[in-house]
C-alpha cells in the first residue's frame, strides 16, 4: 500500500547561503565540536541569524546533515514522520528502500513506520546530523513526544541541531548534566563591533570607527536590525552620498525595523498581549507591580514569563531582581504606535508611571517620564529635590535631557538648576556647556542680596573653571586655579573635594604621580562621606592608572574588579560609572598581553560610551583600542581608531586627551613611515615642548625623543631620553619608564654600542617582572626582536666580544613566542624564527623522545639509528636550546611549547 502524505520537499533543503555570508568561525567551531554532544539548542528571538549559522555550518561540515523546516502544520505525527524520513533520505543516511518501506507502513500502523526510521538509523555507522529548524513550532504533547524519543534514541553518531524563537520543551536536564547539549542563544549570536565591521566592509561602506561602534550599540548586535539599515543607507546613497547616520538613512531604517517587526513578530500576537506591549513599552525597565499599573493585568507575572519564554525581544534585568526591558528597537516600534494612535492615552501613562516611579525611589526615570508628559512646574520641583540622588545613580543622560528642554531665561536665574548643570558637566564633559553654565552661576551672584555669602557658588564655578582647564590640556594653569580654592579657613565639602580631585588629574596627567595620588585619595575618601558612591568610580578609576603607572597591575586589577557592577549581562544596559570598571580593566589586560580579555572589556566600555554623549568617554575609550589594536600589531586599525578618537576630542576641545592620543598616534606614524603626520606633530606640539617641564606630558617628551632617533639627531634624542628616565624614576612612573628604555637600548643600538643596548633592556626586564607587565615586547618592542634574540645567545655574544647577556631568559623567549604567535597566527607554524638556531626536523624527534623519559640507546632503537648519532643529535639540542642537561632541556621545551 502506497503513502498518501504529501511532502513539500522545499521544507527539507537548506537555504541557500548568501554570497557574502559574515564568517562566525568561533561559532562554527563550537558546532563543529558539539559531535560530542547529542543535542545543539540554537535559540533566540527572530533576526538573529540562527537559521543562517546552520546553514553555514552545513556547507562545512564533513559529514551529511539532514534538513527539516518545521512550521504549525507539522504537529500533525504523520505529517511529520512522513517529512522526516524524507529529509533523511535527501541527506542520503537511509535508502530509497528504507524510505519506502517507511512511509508505507504509516498507512497501517505509525508506530511500526516510527519504529522502522529509528532502526534504519542506527544502522548508519558513520556521522550525520539533523536539523530542525523553527523548532519552536513544535508545540502538541505527540510531536514532542517523538523528538524527545528521536534525541534519546537515536545512535551516538547522530548529532541533532534544533533551532527556533523558543525552546521545544523537551526533557534536557540530564543531558546538560552529562554534558551532551549545547546552547546558543542570544549572546552568543549578537554581533560583535568587529562582525559589523567585517559587514560593512563586505558590503564596500566605509564608516569611522564611531558610526562602527555606534550601529552596533542602537542595534544591540542584532543581525536583521544592522542589515536592514545597510538597506536603507544603500537606497539612500543611490540618490546621494549619505553616512550611516544621516537624517535620512536614520529614518528610513526605522521605517524598515518597524515593519520588520508588525510583520514577524506582532502580528501574529494575541489582542490582550498587544496591549500589554504598547501600555508598558513607555518605560525603559518593566517592574511588575508597576507593568500592572500601567496594563491593568493581573496577571502580569505570569504574562512576562510567556513573553520571555516566547523570545519575544524582551529580557531580564539582574538588578533589581523582577525587572525587564524590551530590545530598545523593538520598544521604540512599540512607542511610535502608541503615540501615534492614541496620544492623550500615551501621555496620562507617562504621569501615571512618573508618579509611582518616584514614590518608589526610581528618580532618574521618573523624571524621564514627567519631561515625556511635558509637565515642566513637576519636573522642577522634582529635579530640585532629587539631583544628588541622579548624580549618585550615574543617570547623566536624564539630567542632560531634562535640562535640555529647559528654557534658557529660566534656567540662567535658577540656583538649582544652574548647579545641577555644572554638577552634570564635571560628568559628561562638555565643555561648551560648562562655559555657559560659568555665566549662568556668574549672573546668580550678582542678582544676590547684598553680604549674602556666594562662597559655594564661587567653589562650584572654580570646579568647572579646573575641569575646563584639566580637558583642554592647559593643566598647570589648572592647578592654580585649584591652589587659590584651598583658602585655610575653607570647611570641606563636595564641591571643594571635586576641585582636589581636578588636581589630582592635572597632576596625573603631567606625570606627577606623587601628587596625584596624594589628592586622589583624599578626594575619594571625602567624596565616599559625602555619598556620591557613584562619582567615586571615577576617582577610583584614576587612583587604578596611578597604579598602573606605578607597575602595581595587581593592586589595579583588584581595584577595578571591585567597581565591577552586580550585573555583567552584557546586552544589559548600564549607567555612566560602569564605563570605568570595564576601561580600567581593559587596560590591565593589555598590559599582561591578555588581548582577547582586552577586547572584551574595551567592547563593553564603548557600548556603554556611545549611549552617552561623545564628549564624556569616547575619545578615552578609543584612545585604548587603539593601544589594544597596536599591542596586536594590527597598526592600520590603530591609525584608524585614533584618528577617530582625534576627531571626537578636537571638535569636542578636549585638548587633553587630543594630545595624549596625538603623541601616541605619531610614534605610530614612525613606526609605519609617515612623515607628513610627524611634521604636523612637531608644529602642533611646539608650544607644548617650548612649555617643557610645566605643561608637557610626559608622553609628548618621549614621542619627542623618538622622532629626534628617526631624523638621526642622536644627541637631541638621547638628552631627552636621559632626562626623561631621570624624571620618571623620582616619580616612580614604572611603565613610561619601561617605554622609555625602550628608546634608551634603540638609541644605543642604532650606534653600535649592543652591550649598552642590552643593558638598557635589562632594566626594563627588571621593571616587567616587578610589574607584570608585557610592554617591553608591545608597540616600539615589537621592532627589536633581533636585539633579544641576540641577548639570548651566548654564542653570538662571544662572537662579538661581549659578556652581557638578557636576563630571565626564560621569560624573554616565553614573551618572544606570544609575539611570534600573534603575529603568524593562532597556531604557530614550524618556520617560526625562535630566539635561538632552528631545530631540525631529526632533533625534534629526539627531543620528543626525550621528554617522554627514554634513554641514549631507547632513541637509538626507535629512531634506528647509532647511539652516537643520537648523542650528536641531542648535543646540538642543548646548544641551541643554550642548556646543559636533560632536564633543562625539558623544562625550555615545555615552557616554548615547542612539541605542541
Amino acid at each position: 500500500m502506497m503513502h498518501q502524505i504529501p511532502v513539500i520537499l522545499s521544507k527539507l533543503t537548506a537555504p541557500e547561503i548568501s554570497p557574502d555570508p559574515v564568517a562566525r568561525p568561533r561559532l562554527i567551531e563550537l558546532l563543529t565540536q558539539a559531535v560530542q554532544a547529542s543535542l545543539t539548542l540554537v535559540t533566540a528571538p527572530a533576526g538573529y541569524g540562527k537559521t543562517s549559522l546552520l546553514e553555514q555550518f552545513s556547507h562545512q561540515a564533513e559529514y551529511p546533515i539532514a534538513w527539516y523546516r518545521l512550521d504549525s502544520k507539522d504537529n500533525n505525527p504523520e505529517r511529520f514522520l512522513a517529512h522526516l524520513a524524507t529529509a533523511f533520505r535527501q541527506a542520503e543516511v537511509i535508502s530509497d528502500a528504507s524510505l519506502n518501506c517507511c512511509l508505507d507502513a504509516m498507512t497501517s500502523d505509525f508506530d511500526q513506520a516510527w519504529a522502522l526510521l529509528l532502526n534504519q538509523l542506527q544502522q548508519k555507522k558513520s556521522p550525520f546530523g539533523l536539523v530542525l529548524d523553527n523548532g519552536g513550532n513544535i508545540k502538541s504533547d505527540k510531536l514532542r513526544q517523538l523528538t524527545q524519543q528521536l534525541v534519546q534514541l537515536a545512535p551516538s553518531q547522530c548529532h541533532i541541531f534544533i533551532a527556533g524563537r523558543r525552546k521545544p520543551g523537551l526533557a534536557l536536564t540530564r543531558y546538560l548534566a552529562a554534558g551532551k547539549l549545547l546552547e546558543i542563544e542570544t549572546s552568543d549570536l549578537t554581533f560583535t563591533a568587529g562582525e559589523t565591521q567585517i559587514l560593512l566592509t563586505q558590503h564596500e561602506i566605509k564608516a569611522s570607527a564611531s558610526e562602527i561602534y555606534r550601529l552596533n550599540s542602537r542595534t544591540e548586535g542584532w543581525i536583521t536590525g544592522i542589515q536592514l539599515w545597510l538597506t536603507a543607507w544603500r537606497k539612500i546613497s543611490a540618490k546621494d552620498q549619505a553616512t550611516l547616520e544621516a537624517p535620512g538613512v536614520t529614518s528610513l531604517a526605522y521605517r524598515y525595523i518597524a515593519d520588520y517587526f508588525k510583520e514577524e513578530v506582532l502580528h501574529p500576537l494575541s489582542r490582550p498581549v498587544q496591549h500589554f506591549l504598547q501600555n508598558t513599552c513607555i518605560v525603559n525597565s518593566i517592574i511588575e507591580p508597576l507593568a500592572m499599573e500601567l496594563s491593568g493585568q493581573p496577571k502580569t507575572h505570569q504574562l512576562i514569563q510567556r513573553l520571555l519564554k516566547d523570545n519575544l525581544f524582551i529580557q531580564a534585568k539582574e538588578r533589581p531582581e523582577g525587572c525587564y526591558r524590551y530590545h530598545p528597537l523593538f520598544q521604540q516600534t512599540l512607542y511610535h504606535q502608541s503615540k501615534t494612535s492614541r496620544p492623550e492615552q500615551t501621555t496620562e501613562l507617562h504621569r501615571k508611571a512618573a508618579e509611582w516611579l518616584l514614590r518608589q525611589g526610581h528618580y532618574a526615570e521618573g523624571i524621564q517620564q514627567y519631561g515625556l508628559c511635558h509637565d515642566l512646574s513637576s519636573l522642577l520641583a522634582v529635579i530640585e529635590k532629587h539631583t544628588f540622588d541622579l548624580l549618585r545613580e550615574g543617570e547623566v543622560n536624564e539630567i542632560v535631557s531634562f535640562l535640555a528642554n529647559v528654557p534658557d531665561a529660566l534656567s540662567a536665574d535658577h540656583l538649582t538648576l544652574a548647579v545641577t548643570e555644572a554638577s552634570v558637566v564635571i560628568v559628561s564633559n562638555d565643555v561648551i556647556r560648562a562655559k555657559t553654565c560659568i555665566n549662568h552661576l556668574q549672573k546668580i551672584i550678582t542678582q544676590l542680596p547684598p553680604r549674602t555669602d556666594s562662597t559655594r557658588i564661587r567653589q562650584t564655578i572654580n570646579f568647572i573653571r579646573s575641569r575646563l582647564a584639566y580637558l583642554g590640556g592647559n593643566l598647570a594653569h589648572g592647578i592654580r586655579i585649584c591652589n587659590q580654592a584651598f583658602k585655610p579657613q575653607s570647611k570641606t565639602n563636595a564641591a571643594l573635594s571635586v576641585i582636589r580631585f581636578n588636581r589630582a588629574s592635572c597632576y596625573f596627567s603631567l606625570g606627577q604621580l606623587h601628587n596625584a595620588e596624594r589628592d586622589a585619595q583624599q578626594a575619594h575618601r571625602e567624596l565616599q562621606k559625602f555619598g556620591l558612591t557613584g562619582f567615586t568610580n571615577s576617582l577610583s578609576f584614576l587612583l587604578g592608572q596611578i597604579e598602573l603607572a606605578q607597575g602595581h597591575i595587581s593592586q589595579a586589577e583588584q581595584r577595578y574588579r571591585q567597581l565591577q557592577p552586580h550585573n555583567n549581562n552584557e546586552t544589559a544596559p548600564h549607567n555612566f560609572y560602569d564605563i570605568f570598571s570595564n576601561l580600567g580593566l581593559g587596560i590591565v589586560h593589555i598590559e599582561k598581553n591578555q588581548l582577547t580579555t582586552a577586547g572584551h572589556y574595551l567592547n563593553q566600555a564603548a557600548d556603554i560610551a556611545l549611549k552617552f554623549q561623545p564628549s564624556a568617554a569616547l575619545p578615552w575609550v578609543f584612545f585604548y583600542i587603539g593601544m589594544l589594536h597596536c599591542a596586536e600589531d594590527d597598526l592600520d586599525h590603530a591609525a584608524d581608531v585614533w584618528d577617530e578618537a582625534l576627531r571626537i576630542a578636537s571638535s569636542h576641545k578636549l585638548y587633553n586627551i587630543y594630545r595624549l592620543c596625538n603623541a601616541y598616534r605619531t610614534r605610530l606614524a614612525i613606526r609605519r613611515n609617515e612623515p607628513e603626520i610627524c611634521r604636523q606633530w612637531l608644529n602642533q606640539s611646539d608650544r607644548w615642548l617650548s612649555l617643557d617641564d610645566e605643561s608637557t606630558l610626559p608622553e609628548e617628551r618621549l614621542t619627542y625623543g623618538w622622532l629626534q632617533r628617526q631624523q638621526g639627531n642622536w644627541d637631541e634624542a638621547s638628552h631627552c631620553c636621559d632626562r626623561l628616565i631621570d624624571e620618571l624614576q623620582q616619580q616612580n612612573n614604572t611603565l613610561l619608564l619601561i617605554d622609555t628604555l625602550l628608546l634608551q637600548a634603540s638609541l644605543h643600538h642604532d650606534e653600535g654600542h649592543t652591550e649598552l643596548a642590552i643593558e638598557a633592556l635589562n632594566k626594563g626586564l627588571e621593571l616587567s617582572i616587578g610589574s607584570g607587565s608585557a610592554r617591553l615586547f608591545l608597540f616600539e618592542g615589537q621592532a627589536l626582536n633581533d636585539l633579544f634574540r641576540l641577548g639570548l645567545s651566548g654564542k653570538a655574544l662571544l662572537e662579538q666580544g661581549l659578556t652581557t647577556t638578557l636576563i630571565h631568559p626564560d621569560f624573554v623567549e616565553q614573551q618572544l613566542l606570544s609575539l611570534s604567535k600573534k603575529q603568524s597566527g593562532s597556531n604557530l607554524p614550524r618556520s617560526i624564527q625562535l630566539p635561538f638556531e632552528q631545530i631540525t626536523k631529526r632533533e625534534m624527534e629526539v627531543l620528543l623522545l626525550i621528554t617522554q623519559g627514554q634513554s641514549n640507546q631507547e632513541i637509538a632503537d626507535s629512531l634506528f639509528v647509532g647511539i652516537s648519532t643520537v648523542k650528536t643529535h641531542i648535543n646540538n639540542i642543548f646548544k641551541k636550546l643554550d642548556v646543559s642537561s636533560r632536564k633543562h632541556a625539558i623544562e625550555k621545551t615545555q615552557a616554548l611549547q615547542l612539541l605542541n
